[in-house]
């Protein structure tokens, strides 16, 4: 009996260590850094990259054609380290960024410590979790908010003290210097035009401590030195930092940019 379950667990464990040595490649986002369109293969289908742009791969398995291109991507909500695929230099071999998911499209990014497995659909311009910039979670834009919003309050999460109220103003709301602190929890809510009996939309977010704020800012800075980074690359880079520290409201606002670039 005792001998059975040894093999039983010592199969387990081989499969299992099977398993975990699988390496597969996923999406990814693929920058070309040139001045020129980079042109690469991705399962027999030719595909052509604009200068200093970027495109977001569902294979994370490429065959360069022309040029030089920049493997981007993520895994657990940590961003991996990028990958160079040089035309010149594989010549004719593949090159691959394994276990990644794409970091625009937002996969598998840290929501409140969860890691999230599809894309998040999130209503910019209102704060949530943790925020680096106080600039950032002092603007709210209530556009998408259903209902028409009118009124907008601001409490500190811990007392539920109000801090700040006022009305929204062609759709968006300014909190006032001086009235967010680093470190402290805020709650936000909005009411429609029949005042605190229509909530409308409410929320919460957490200004990190002047440490934590000071980490984010060394991070940055550090980027700055790199002075050969086209603006793209600065945009991934800065994403990267924000996935880093877990700044999921930021992130999403880089992504929005990002999404933007011709």
């Amino acid at each position: 009996m005792l001998a059975t379950q040894a093999v039983r667990a010592a199969v387990l464990v081989f499969a299992m260590s099977a398993v975990m040595s699988i390496s597969w490649a996923g999406s990814c986002d693929a920058i070309n850094k040139g001045a020129e369109a980079a042109k690469i293969t991705v399962k027999g289908k030719g595909m052509e990259i604009p200068p200093r742009s970027y495109l977001e791969l569902q294979d994370c398995t490429i065959k360069m054609e022309i040029g030089i291109v920049q493997l981007r991507g993520m895994a657990a909500g940590v961003p991996l380290r990028a990958k160079t695929c040089n035309a010149k230099e594989l010549n004719g071999k593949e090159c691959s960024l394994e276990n990644a998911i794409s970091m625009v499209a937002g996969h598998a990014y840290k929501d409140a410590g969860r890691p999230m497995d599809k894309d998040i659909v999130r209503k910019h311009g209102m704060p949530r979790g943790d925020v680096y910039s106080v600039d950032a979670a002092a603007r709210f834009d209530l556009s998408q908010v259903q209902g028409g919003p009118a009124s907008f309050v601001l409490l500190d999460a811990k007392s539920k003290r109000p801090v700040f109220e006022g009305p929204v103003v062609d759709n968006g709301v300014a909190v006032p210097g001086g009235v967010l602190q680093r470190g402290n929890r805020y709650s936000w809510e909005v009411y429609g035009r029949g005042g605190r009996g229509s909530k409308l939309a409410f929320g919460v977010f957490r200004i990190l401590t002047e440490a934590e704020a000071e980490a984010v800012a060394r991070d940055l800075a550090a980027l700055e030195a790199d002075e050969s980074r086209v603006p793209i690359e600065k945009l991934f880079d800065e994403l990267s930092v924000y996935y880093t520290h877990d700044l999921s409201y930021e992130a999403e606002i880089i992504r929005a940019t990002i999404k933007e670039q011709p």
